[in-house]
């Protein structure tokens, strides 16, 4: 599956020198994602599409089609502000990029998710969207005003930002609920790349089970066997090298 992103750049001062955020923007479907970043090289990009991947499945085997969702991700890699996550339903705005119209062109009503966090978890992000598209009345009904603490002053005065959502203890129920369908989607394999790569030697890894699997992408290496009269693999391949619980950055090749 391949996302097309935006990317629009956001100039922030911090004493002698300008950094640029990045919002990157995907579309699919009935899912509007948006998220927005310091650094490519930080891996949280690779993690989006995997999510957007498992996400469209989980739509389209739960036949969530009859609302749209926003997500929005404040990836906040400096651990600077304190993290929340904002479950509602209201208006929102996006680009659609296959019609070259901006956030200030369109507008659309549905659920809205809100996160600021170092980094998410797939599994939790799929538990959080299930549970959104199953509770649509109860989120409208039960919504209220969330302060967020924005760590700035004016005039010695805190500063705050506020969100429609429901309850910080409902969303953390949905955030670990369970559902069949999602055990069975993170079961299969993933890729990084949306495919397996077959036609080159490097590293690569898949998302299964919540877990990164780093694997060797070279194709076989074949011997002749007399016995079976036969090229048989002669070298392991595409066995898992190292599995771990999340991956923030890759260095190296």
């Amino acid at each position: 599956m391949r996302i097309i992103f935006l990317t629009l750049f956001l100039f922030i001062s911090f004493g002698t020198y300008a950094h640029q955020d990045l919002i990157m923007s995907a579309n699919k479907g009935n899912i509007h994602f948006q998220y927005k970043t310091g650094w490519t090289e930080l891996e949280i990009g690779q993690k989006v599409n995997i999510l957007l991947d498992l996400s469209v499945k989980l739509v389209k085997a739960k036949g969530y089609t009859n609302e749209l969702i926003y997500i929005y991700f404040d990836h906040d890699y400096t651990k600077r502000d304190s993290s929340y996550c904002a479950l509602g339903f209201g208006q929102f705005s996006y680009w659609d990029y296959n019609n070259k119209k901006s956030t200030t062109d369109i507008t659309a009503t549905g659920l809205k998710l809100i996160i600021r966090d170092r980094d998410f978890d797939i599994k939790e992000i799929l538990n959080i969207i299930n549970s959104a598209f199953s509770n649509v009345n109860f989120i409208k009904a039960n919504q209220k005003q969330l302060f967020i603490d924005l760590h700035s002053s004016t005039n010695g005065v805190a500063q705050f930002d506020t969100l429609s959502s429901i309850p910080p203890t409902q969303v953390k129920k949905y955030l670990y609920s369970s559902d069949t369908i999602i055990e069975r989607l993170i079961k299969e394999k993933t890729y990084r790349n949306l495919k397996k790569v077959e036609e080159t030697r490097a590293i690569d890894y898949y998302y299964q089970n919540n877990e990164f699997h780093f694997y060797n992408t070279r194709e076989p290496d074949e011997e002749w066997s007399q016995e079976q009269r036969k090229y048989v693999v002669s070298k392991t391949y595409g066995e898992d090298i190292l599995v771990v619980n999340n991956i923030l950055e890759i260095f190296g090749s």
